[in-house]
């Protein structure tokens, strides 16, 4: 029950997660991507009932990626100075397309792509800068020595300056150790290996066939896949153990309440049989055993 009433503290009901594959061997360079990427956003932004598109990996799915926090500008390694925390790259509306309200500061504008500023979540900033407020602070993020893909985006020791902070969110990790997140800008040179995040005014499962149609109208040989986040959430495999957990727990409740009923009513008959006198007529055992 804890998990299926789980509070996100995002958007999971009315947002589509639209994943593209750029199959090799067609000539699909970054920016021949970024461009495909930006035209299909924007007409999925013109179609009925949606509300607005944006680009970032959901809190709940494409991994977790950490990386070393240095605060004050202190390298790694100096003493009470570094945590490891969990980050992500978004783009600015991510806040707005995701349902998750700024608590201080500001969000992320357009013109900020060149500026190396972060937004913390409640939790990260409460941990990094106890009772302190982290507007104006700055902080350096390594994730050089985490585990990540060869070519993929990761800071690398660059110093971010705090700008706000947000609401705290939960993915997938049931006991709400994912909510401290560092939110990095996303370069528009480095959309393609992330899915569009879709928010609509009603059930976004009545837009697919029209995005999916959009898709292979732009590019004959774009590959989509979508999933709402909220199927997203409860097919993760923290969600699928926690059920099948809640099953198995289940299964062997019912089969207690099975053997203790047999149990209870052989015990009561028996009672009943040498109550009513029937006891050396029904069981010719009776007489010896109560001799």
């Amino acid at each position: 029950m804890r998990v299926l009433e789980l509070k996100t503290g995002y958007e999971t009901k009315h947002v589509l997660g639209l994943d593209l594959n750029f199959p090799d061997g067609f000539g699909y360079t970054p920016e021949r991507q970024t461009r495909e990427i930006l035209a299909l956003r924007a007409q999925i932004l013109a179609l009925p009932g949606v509300r607005n598109v944006t680009i970032g990996r959901p809190p709940n799915g494409g991994g977790f990626r950490s990386a070393t926090v240095v605060l004050k500008g202190n390298r790694p390694g100096s003493p009470n100075t570094e945590r490891t925390l969990y980050y992500t790259y978004v783009r600015d509306n991510y806040f707005e397309t995701m349902d998750i309200p700024i608590s201080s500061g500001s969000g992320f504008r357009p013109d900020q792509q060149r500026e190396p500023v972060a937004i913390l979540s409640q939790s990260a900033a409460a941990d990094l800068w106890p009772g302190k407020n982290p507007i104006g602070e700055n902080l350096a993020l390594d994730a050089s020595n985490q585990p990540h893909w060869g070519s993929e985006l990761i800071p690398q020791g660059t110093s971010y300056r705090v700008i706000g902070t947000v609401r705290d969110t939960r993915g997938v990790l049931l006991d709400g150790t994912d909510s401290s997140k560092i939110y990095l800008m996303l370069p528009s040179a480095r959309l393609e290996d992330r899915p569009l995040l879709i928010r609509t005014e009603g059930d976004p499962r009545l837009l697919v066939n029209q995005i999916s149609g959009l898709a292979r109208d732009q590019d004959s040989n774009l590959v989509a896949y979508s999933e709402t986040l909220d199927d997203m959430l409860t097919q993760s495999p923290q969600f699928v153990i926690s059920r099948l957990s809640a099953m198995f727990a289940s299964m062997l409740g019912a089969l207690g309440l099975l053997l203790a009923s047999v149990g209870i009513y052989g015990t009561v008959s028996y009672a009943v049989v040498r109550r009513t006198g029937k006891w050396e007529s029904e069981w010719p055992w009776g007489r010896e055993s109560a001799m």
